[in-house]
């Protein structure tokens, strides 16, 4: 993971697993604790990002790895549910129209 090293080394001053991620559930950065707890995610394609969704949904270790494999994914997945109008950015918008009316 290219994280920045102030970053890197705010991460790892918090004691319990801690992780940076985006609205992709690409995982961007761990502190030490957080990279050993999830070590399937850590291995991702070469030139992937380590990702969550991927994981969750894709890997079978993820079954292992939450115990409660049903409550674990409702998160991941509603991260991807399509948002009402008014919620939605300027570049959400975009994007969707993008998506559905390509040119």
């Amino acid at each position: 993971m290219d994280a920045p090293p102030a970053l890197l080394w705010v991460l790892d001053g918090i004691a319990p697993p801690a992780i940076i991620r985006n609205g992709r559930m690409d995982l961007l950065a761990t502190n030490h604790l957080a990279g050993r707890c999830t070590p399937r995610c850590n291995d991702s394609q070469p030139g992937d990002a380590p990702n969550f969704a991927r994981y969750t949904f894709l890997d079978d270790d993820s079954h292992r790895f939450y115990p409660d494999w049903d409550t674990a994914r409702t998160p991941v997945w509603t991260s991807f549910a399509p948002k009402p109008a008014a919620t939605r950015t300027t570049s959400h918008a975009r994007l969707d129209r993008r998506i559905i009316h390509p040119q």
